[in-house]
């Protein structure tokens, strides 16, 4: 299926059939708070945070500087908490 957005797996590994989708989890304030960054994205951002919304039941804040989404420079994506498991399995059913 096509998307108007794109999520770019990591380069392949020797031996390996695909690369790994670019979701991580990332520990702030001396490892008390968790996020997840999904890097590599590209296209459509407001509907690709549109959808990562739905999919993560996080609705758009009144206050910009409340959001728990955060779009970071370079087609990197912070979300609040640790939702790795979550956006892959969204990710990977969308065929990415």
């Amino acid at each position: 299926a096509e998307y108007p957005f794109d999520v770019t797996r990591t380069r392949n590994k020797p031996g390996s059939t695909a690369g790994f989708l670019p979701v991580y989890s990332k520990f702030r304030n001396n490892g008390t708070k968790a996020t997840t960054l999904i890097k590599r994205t590209s296209g459509d951002q407001d509907l690709f945070l549109s959808e990562l919304r739905a999919i993560l039941e996080i609705p758009e804040p009144n206050n910009p500087k409340e959001d728990k989404i955060q779009i970071r420079t370079g087609g990197t994506i912070e979300v609040d908490g640790n939702r790795v498991r979550e956006v892959k399995g969204w990710l990977a059913g969308l065929g990415f």
